[in-house]
């Protein structure tokens, strides 16, 4: 076998690898989430509304099931200029590498008493901290 059937045999398998390791990803209310069905958690892992403001919910529904917000997922809202008002649920514990880099826009954050976990860079790169 030679390099460039290897090489594209590794791409076919890297491509063929499932996106979301986590479990499924749904939208809700224009949040997307990834669902983790042995801890019935979830991430955030971004948005697709443009709303300027984001309010994070403690719990969500999906196909009748109840799933606890936990985490803000690394560069969840990354580069989101829109973005400026966010209300973290009560679940959120906690809050990924450069979930909210460049940002700039970002001006107000209601956090909870349950944040723990604050990941490096999360708010780098928003220009009011």
């Amino acid at each position: 076998m030679n390099k460039k059937n290897i090489v594209l045999i590794l791409a076919a398998a890297i491509i063929s690898l499932p996106f979301n390791l986590f479990g499924a990803t749904v939208t809700v209310k224009g949040i997307h989430y990834d669902i983790s069905e042995t801890t019935d958690s979830v991430n955030v892992v971004g948005r697709q509304s443009h709303s300027r403001r984001v309010v994070i919910p403690k719990t969500i529904r999906s196909n009748g099931k109840k799933y606890t917000v936990s985490k803000i997922s690394d560069g969840a809202f990354e580069n989101d200029i829109n973005l400026y008002r966010l209300k973290l649920g009560k679940n959120i514990k906690s809050i990924g590498y450069r979930a909210f880099y460049g940002c700039k826009n970002l001006r107000r954050i209601r956090f909870n008493d349950s944040l723990s976990y604050l990941s490096y860079g999360v708010f780098e790169g928003t220009e009011w901290i």
